[in-house]
C-alpha cells in the first residue's frame, strides 16, 4: 500500500513567473510514498503580497529522491514517489538545488522570468512538514526610456559575502551556512534582455540570510554596455523576508559607491580592478588627496588576475581599451600570491599587476615572490611583475620579486620581459620616469622560434624590459637609481641585469646590477647579454651606473652566439654623438666562447660597438673577461692597470673606429 504524508509548503507562481518543470515519466502504480502539500509555510507579506500556488510540472526532492511532476496547478499538491522513503523527512524546492543529503547548491545566473523560491521542510515524526524560505529576496524595481534594453543585473556583497554555490544546509532549523571564498560565488547574476518603460520592471533576487556588515549593491547593465549603480548600506536579512531597494529609473554612469579612502583587501583590490577595466569610477578607493591608496598588505589565495588596466598596446606604443590613468600609492605594501596569465591567443597586451598604464602614477609599491607572470602567446606582449606597459607614466619606489615566465613566441614579433617593469614609453611631449625601482624577480623564460636579434627579437632585462621616446631633448624616457638583485639565466635575445633595451631617446643613471646574468640563447642569429642595458639606440645615454655581477654566455663551445659586456651589448646610434656611456664600471668576471672566434663582441664596457657614434668616459674597467670554457692557452684574463685599455671592447678595431674613449681608468670593486 502506499504511504501518504501531508507536506505544508509553498510555491510562487507569480514570484516564480513559470514554475520549475521537472522531466519525469508518470508514475507507476508500484508502492511508493505519496506527500500532500499545502500552501501555509509563508504569509503573504513575506511573498510581496502574492498568492502563491504550486504550479504544473513542480516537483520535490524529499531524502534525495524526485518527485515526479504534478500534472497540474494547485493550492495544494500531491507529490508521488517511485519508492517507499523513510524519515525523518529532508525535503527541498526546486530538485535542482539538491547536491547531496548536507549540501544545496543556489545559482549564480537567474532569468527573469524563470525565479524560483528555494525552500526546504523537515519532519522528524508526525504528519506535517512545513516548508520554509531557504533565502530572502531583494525587490528591485526600474523604470526607464523604451529605446533602453537591460541586459542584466548582478548583485554582490561589499564584504565579500558569499550568494551563491554550494552551502551547508541544516534541514532541523531550515537555514543555510555558505563557506566559499571563490569569487565566483560572490555574484549573482539575473539575465533580463528586456526594455524599459514608464511601468516599473520587478526583478527578484534572493540573497542568503545574514549580515551584509558592508552593504551590498546591484549593478545594471544596458545591451549598449551603459552602466548603473546602486549601494546599499549594511544590512541585516532574515530567510522568507522581503527587502525592496528604492525605485530606480535608469540612468548611464549613475555610480552609487560609498567612498572608503582606498584598499584595505583582496576584495576591495579585485572592485577596483574590474572598475578600472569596465571603465567605471574609481571614487570608492580614492584618499583625501585624490590618490588610490594600498592600505594594507594583500595575498590574493593564487587567484588567477586580470591585471589593473587590461586595454590592448601594439609595438608601437598605442593604447586602446582600460589603462589606469590615476595615482595609485601602495604605501609600502606588498601584493602576492596571484597569476597572470597571457595566453598562446594573446597579443598586442601587456601582463603585471597592473597592466596598461597611461599619464599615470604608480608608487611604493610591491610584488611578492608567490606571484606569477607568464605568458605563451604568439604576439607581442609586454610583462613586468609591477607594470607591464607604462605610457608617459611616474613610476616610484616599486619592487617585484615575481616569478617571470615565458613558454611561447614566434619569429619576428617583439617580446619583452621586465623583473618589475615591462615596456616604458615617453611621447614627443610627455616624458616617462621610473625612479628608485628594484628588482628581485625570478625567471623562466625560453625564446622558442625568434631568430631575430633586433627590437623584434625576445628582450628580458631584470629590471625593465624595454625603453622607448620620441624626443631626447624635450621628453625622453627615464630610469634613475634603477637596480638588480637577482641573478638569473635567460634564455633571449637581449638579456641584461638592469633593461633589456634603450631603444631611442632614453636615459639611464645610477643604476646597478648586483646579480650574475646568463643567456642561453641560440635561436637568434646572435645574442647579447650585459650587465647594465642589453642593446642602446639611437640618443641614448647611461651614466654612472656599476656592474658587479658575472656576466656570461653559457653554452659551451658556442663562438657565433653570445656577445657579452660588463656594461652594454651593444650600440647602435648612428647619430652625432648624442649616445654617451659616462662615468660607468663594471667590476664583474665577463665570459662567452665567443673568445675563441676571430670577432669576440666582448667586452668590459660593451661587447659590440657596431661601427656607431658613441663617446665613453670617465668609465672604470675592473673584473677579468676571458672564455667561458677556459684553457691552459685561453685563460680568463684579470682586469690590471697595464691591461685595462685593451678590454674595453675586444669589438673588431674597424667596428671601434667611431667610438671617442676619454678619460677611463682600470679600478676594483670598492
Amino acid at each position: 500500500m502506499k504511504k501518504s504524508i501531508i507536506i505544508a509548503a509553498v510555491a510562487a507562481s507569480v514570484l516564480a513567473a513559470g514554475c520549475m518543470k521537472e522531466q519525469a515519466m508518470a508514475p507507476a502504480n508500484e508502492q511508493g510514498t505519496v506527500l500532500k502539500a499545502s500552501l501555509a509555510g509563508l504569509t503573504k507579506t513575506a511573498i510581496d503580497g502574492v498568492k502563491v500556488t504550486w504550479s504544473e510540472g513542480d516537483a520535490i526532492n524529499v531524502n534525495g529522491t524526485k518527485s515526479y511532476p504534478l500534472k497540474e496547478a494547485a493550492a495544494s499538491a500531491t507529490f508521488e514517489f517511485k519508492t517507499v522513503l523513510k524519515a525523518p523527512y529532508k525535503a527541498v524546492y526546486p530538485t535542482s538545488i539538491y547536491k547531496d543529503a548536507a549540501t544545496v547548491k543556489l545559482p549564480s545566473t537567474w532569468e527573469l522570468n524563470a525565479f524560483f523560491v528555494p525552500l526546504a521542510g523537515y519532519l522528524e515524526s508526525g504528519d506535517v512538514i512545513p516548508f520554509k524560505a531557504l533565502t530572502a529576496f531583494l525587490k528591485l524595481s526600474l523604470t526607464g526610456d523604451a529605446s533602453t534594453t537591460v541586459k542584466d543585473i548582478t548583485l554582490k556583497g561589499l564584504g565579500g559575502e558569499q550568494l551563491c554555490g554550494e552551502f551547508a544546509i541544516d534541514f532541523a532549523t531550515v537555514s543555510i551556512t555558505g563557506s566559499s571564498s571563490a569569487e565566483a560565488d560572490k555574484v549573482v547574476k539575473v539575465n533580463v534582455n528586456q526594455a524599459l518603460s514608464a511601468t516599473p520592471m520587478v526583478v527578484y533576487i534572493p540573497i542568503p540570510a545574514g549580515n551584509y556588515a558592508s552593504g551590498y549593491q546591484v549593478e545594471i547593465m544596458n545591451t549598449e554596455g551603459g552602466l548603473m549603480r546602486k549601494a546599499v548600506s549594511a544590512r541585516t536579512v532574515k530567510a522568507g523576508e522581503l527587502r525592496e531597494m528604492e525605485a530606480l529609473a535608469f540612468e548611464v554612469n549613475v555610480v552609487d559607491d560609498t567612498p572608503i579612502g582606498g584598499i584595505p583587501n583582496a576584495k576591495e583590490l579585485r572592485d577596483f580592478a574590474t572598475a578600472v577595466n569596465d571603465g567605471r569610477s574609481i571614487a570608492r578607493w580614492l584618499n583625501a588627496s585624490g590618490e588610490v591608496e594600498l592600505q594594507a598588505d594583500i595575498d590574493l589565495d593564487g587567484a588567477d588576475w586580470t591585471p589593473i588596466g587590461n586595454g590592448s598596446v601594439t609595438n608601437g606604443h598605442a593604447v586602446t581599451g582600460a589603462a589606469f590613468t590615476g595615482v595609485f600609492d601602495g604605501k609600502g605594501h606588498t601584493v602576492d600570491n596571484f597569476t597572470v596569465t597571457l595566453p598562446a591567443s594573446a597579443a598586442n597586451a601587456a601582463g603585471g599587476l597592473f597592466g596598461c598604464v597611461s599619464g599615470a602614477t604608480v608608487k611604493n609599491l610591491k610584488v611578492g615572490s608567490k606571484a606569477v607572470v607568464k605568458t605563451s602567446a604568439t604576439g607581442f606582449v609586454t610583462l613586468g611583475g609591477v607594470v607591464g606597459f607604462a605610457g608617459e607614466s611616474t613610476l616610484t619606489s616599486l619592487d617585484s620579486q615575481a616569478k617571470m615566465v615565458n613558454d611561447g613566441g614566434k619569429d619576428n614579433v617583439r617580446m619583452v620581459i621586465g623583473g618589475t617593469i615591462g615596456t616604458m614609453f615617453a611621447s614627443e611631449s610627455t616624458s616617462c620616469v621610473a625612479t628608485d625601482i628594484q628588482g628581485h624577480a625570478s625567471f623562466d623564460v625560453v625564446n622558442t622560434v625568434n631568430t631575430k636579434n633586433g627590437a623584434t627579437g625576445f628582450i628580458v632585462g631584470g629590471v625593465i624590459g624595454y625603453m622607448d621616446g620620441k624626443s631626447f631633448d624635450t621628453a625622453p624616457a627615464k630610469a634613475v637609481n634603477v637596480v638588480n638583485h637577482s641573478s638569473f639565466t635567460a634564455q633571449a635575445t637581449r638579456t641584461a641585469g638592469v633593461i633589456g633595451t634603450m631603444n631611442s631617446n632614453a636615459t639611464a643613471e645610477g643604476c646597478v646590477n648586483n646579480g650574475n646574468i646568463f643567456c642561453t640563447d641560440v635561436k637568434a642569429s646572435n645574442s647579447r647579454v650585459a650587465g647594465i642595458v642589453s642593446a642602446m639606440g639611437t640618443n641614448t645615454t647611461i651614466a654612472s651606473c656599476v656592474n658587479y655581477g658575472d656576466i656570461a654566455f653559457t653554452v659551451s663551445g658556442d663562438q657565433t652566439h653570445g656577445y657579452a659586456g660588463g656594461i652594454v651589448g651593444q650600440t647602435n646610434d648612428s647619430g652625432n654623438y648624442v649616445s654617451i656611456i659616462e662615468g660607468c664600471a663594471s667590476y664583474g668576471t665577463i665570459q662567452s666562447d665567443r673568445w675563441f672566434a676571430s670577432e669576440k663582441y666582448m667586452g668590459i664596457i660593451c661587447a659590440n660597438f657596431n661601427s656607431k657614434m658613441i663617446t665613453v668616459k670617465n668609465c672604470v674597467v675592473g673584473g677579468k673577461i676571458g672564455p667561458y670554457t677556459p684553457t691552459d692557452t685561453d685563460p680568463v684574463v684579470t682586469i690590471t692597470a697595464d691591461n685595462f685599455a685593451d678590454y674595453y671592447s675586444l669589438t673588431a678595431d674597424s667596428r671601434m673606429k667611431n667610438v671617442r674613449f676619454e678619460d677611463n681608468k682600470f679600478g676594483t670593486r670598492p
